[in-house]
């Protein structure tokens, strides 16, 4: 039933809002046209885009985004937890809804699950309009089969004019504790955005979407492109894949963990051997210590296929980055694993253009002076034990 609302929202979407040109040069077109089989994740040009790397910057722009709002917030969360920086976020869109603004959320609320229900409850009784990506609280056999599909992406969208997309999480970790990458777009593409959301909170059982959105007005020169997944969409592991096979000098990402599937894999090893310098940035420890002999079992096959790979040293590096040929940057919420490819609900923005790019060049090759460089020679020189972590992580983690 989910997936017959989905297709037809996306037909009217598509036929209700027009889409402005946009001129790629090849073969980073062929990245842009994996994608743009969807009407509603087509490149917009003509945007301003502002790269944000800290969490103080990330909440400060936020909040004054939300206090400026004049009609609606529309936000979809990985985290929204009761704690510091969470408390702000839910007093400031409540403060809001009191004031008529319309305000939805969507909540993750399986990987959460400890988390208190009345804490979202009192933002509901205070008007703000909340949707559960999964409804823990209906029949047995929806929730089994939903269960699987986590709501990872990071997204709030204001007067369908302002987008805060990316990697951060409404939690306190970001003021001292974690690193991410997270964007502020303004211009024509908001309306893009804009339509995603609505079809996706009548997905989940909201109300239909506005039959028009107005396409606001040129912002900048920067050209981006909404690029969405969720389980049986497979936009982002396609894109992904047809850079680094496009990929003609370097093609360097961080992410947050990394346990690929094999098609992206290969892609790397292919990429590797023709002579593209391809890195890997990650942290060396990551939030979960489980994740840490997962991402080892797979850095090593990514160092027996010639991939570079940096051990990010400062803190948890939660950003999931690509930047390639001083052409081609994207920034999003999806890790390189199996999980964020093809099950969980992700987004990514691809980014088109040579300024953009050089400006994501210039911020990975800053935070590499922060890593160490792990090589195939310290990795087949590990024990025994350390290897059988390894292998188990592997073995287990399709089942978390």
């Amino acid at each position: 039933m989910r997936h017959s609302k989905l297709i037809t929202i996306v037909v009217a979407l598509a036929i209700s809002t027009a889409t402005r040109a946009y001129d790629i040069p090849f073969p980073y077109s062929r990245i842009a046209n994996v994608v743009s089989a969807d009407p509603l994740q087509v490149p917009v040009d003509s945007n301003d885009v502002e790269l944000i790397t800290s969490g103080a910057r990330f909440f400060e722009s936020l909040l004054e985004d939300i206090a400026g709002a004049k009609t609606c917030i529309n936000m979809e969360c990985y985290k929204l937890l009761d704690d510091e920086t969470g408390r702000m976020v839910r007093d400031a869109i409540v403060a809001k809804a009191r004031e008529g603004v319309k305000v939805r959320v969507v909540i993750e609320n399986v990987t959460h699950f400890t988390q208190p229900l009345k804490f979202y409850e009192d933002m509901r009784a205070e008007g703000v309009h909340i949707l559960y990506a999964t409804d823990m609280y209906r029949p047995l056999e929806p929730i089994i089969k939903e269960i699987n599909n986590r709501e990872h992406r990071k997204t709030t969208i204001i007067d369908d004019r302002i987008v805060s997309t990316g990697g951060f999480n409404f939690t306190k970790k970001y003021l001292a504790d974690w690193t991410d990458i997270h964007l502020r777009i303004t211009g024509p593409a908001a309306a893009s955005y804009a339509r995603l959301f609505y079809n996706y909170w009548h997905y989940l059982g909201g109300e239909l979407p506005p039959s028009h959105i107005d396409v606001p007005a040129p912002a900048g020169d920067v050209t981006v492109q909404p690029v969405t997944g969720g389980p049986g969409l497979s936009y982002i592991p396609d894109g992904i894949i047809k850079a680094i096979d496009n990929a003609q000098d370097y093609i360097w990402f961080q992410t947050g963990y990394f346990s690929p599937p094999d098609n992206i894999l290969e892609a790397l090893g292919r990429a590797a051997a023709r002579g593209v310098d391809v890195r890997l940035l990650i942290s060396e420890r990551v939030d979960i210590h489980f994740a840490d002999f997962l991402n080892e079992y797979w850095l090593k096959k990514a160092l027996e296929r010639d991939v570079r790979v940096f051990l990010y040293q400062p803190c948890f590096n939660h950003s999931k980055t690509i930047v390639c040929d001083d052409e081609f940057c994207a920034v999003g919420s999806a890790n390189i694993v199996i999980r964020s490819m093809y099950v969980n609900y992700e987004n990514y923005t691809f980014i088109y253009g040579r300024d953009y790019a050089l400006k994501m060049k210039q911020m990975h090759i800053e935070r590499e002076r922060d890593c160490r460089e792990l090589t195939l020679e310290e990795a087949n020189g590990w024990n025994w034990w350390r290897r059988f972590r390894q292998r188990f992580a592997n073995i287990i983690h399709p089942l978390i």
